[in-house]
């Protein structure tokens, strides 16, 4: 899978970058969970990329809401 570098761990009172991994909310939906009524993101400058993950869902028969707080780049 993907593995972001953007996260921050605290430790000891001090931050430190962490690798974390990520998916799409169309693999999951496509793996078996749930297709969300509502998508809610705060993230930060990744609100288009998280989106374009969700196209599939997005289009589907029932697509959920969206609640999106975009980062002022965007704007």
């Amino acid at each position: 899978g993907l593995l972001v570098t953007g996260a921050i761990k605290v430790v000891a009172g001090r931050a430190r970058p962490v690798a974390a991994p990520v998916t799409t909310i169309d693999a999951l939906v496509d793996a078996g969970l749930p297709r969300p009524d509502w998508i809610v993101m705060d993230i930060e400058g990744y609100e288009l990329h998280a989106l374009r993950g969700a196209e599939r869902t997005l289009a589907g028969p029932r697509p959920p809401g969206i609640v999106v707080e975009l980062h002022p780049q965007l704007w």
